[in-house]
């Protein structure tokens, strides 16, 4: 197993801080300011950015340790 740097020469790391910190800044936004009066399936809206950002960057790893492989 190799080594991880945890640094922002490292560029998983950046790229990882570049999706995460607005997505985390827009789910704070949306729990302050999304009405509570509805209904609790909407309560999942605000988490939506954060499991967005998750799913971009996961992907985005995949792809590139694929392409790193070849």
């Amino acid at each position: 197993m190799s080594e991880f740097h945890l640094s922002f020469k490292n560029k998983k790391v950046r790229i990882w801080f570049y999706l995460m910190i607005p997505a985390i800044l827009l789910s704070i936004l949306l729990i302050i300011y999304f009405p509570n009066n509805l209904p609790r399936i909407y309560n999942i809206i605000p988490s939506l950015p954060v499991f967005i950002a998750y799913a971009v960057y996961y992907l985005w790893s995949f792809l590139i340790n694929k392409k790193n492989k070849r």
